[in-house]
């Protein structure tokens, strides 16, 4: 196994870094508690960043710098001990709240280009053809005893085209 190869202000880390990565899971983007989305929160003035932003697969993402800016948004409200404080604190959190909005937008926006939200007509419409196939292959068992081997290949049947529904389905 080798050595961490974060640099801390008092030299390298000493610990072992995670199998197949170069770092520890204190200083590795991949460390649960010291990660938001793809970044790695430690602030000795960010380190890394390049090389670790490159490797992620959801690079197109902007949640986590939703919760950076919002968690900077929180700590400033924080800081202010007075009222006066927090009026003195108004532009930088306008700014803050702007930019927010502007990425919560755009997430937004590019979620709905990409195909990844649905509007509430494909949504109804979705409804429409969900219950069109589980009424298609419930409705012969109406007058009848289905046996278990009949019932299960209903399910999957079921299953299986409401996938391709959901997969198929666009905003209109």
């Amino acid at each position: 196994m080798s050595q961490c190869e974060h640099v801390t202000a008092y030299g390298q880390c000493k610990r072992d870094a995670m199998p197949g990565y170069r770092y520890c899971d204190e200083h590795s983007s991949q460390g649960a508690n010291k990660a938001i989305q793809q970044y790695m929160i430690t602030n000795k003035l960010i380190g890394d960043p390049a090389e670790r932003h490159a490797q992620q697969d959801r690079i197109k993402s902007l949640v986590g710098e939703i919760a950076i800016l919002r968690a900077l948004f929180e700590r400033r409200i924080n800081q202010c001990e007075g009222e006066a404080e927090l009026i003195a604190a108004t532009p930088a959190l306008k700014d803050l709240a702007g930019q927010i909005e502007k990425l919560v937008a755009s997430t937004h926006a590019m979620d709905v280009k990409l195909g990844n939200l649905l509007n509430k007509g494909a949504l109804m419409s979705l409804a429409q053809d969900m219950i069109g196939i589980i009424d298609k292959h419930i409705r012969p068992f109406v007058d009848s005893s289905p046996d278990t081997h009949a019932v299960d290949d209903a399910i999957e049947a079921i299953g299986t085209e409401i996938v391709a529904a959901i997969a198929a389905k666009e905003n209109s």
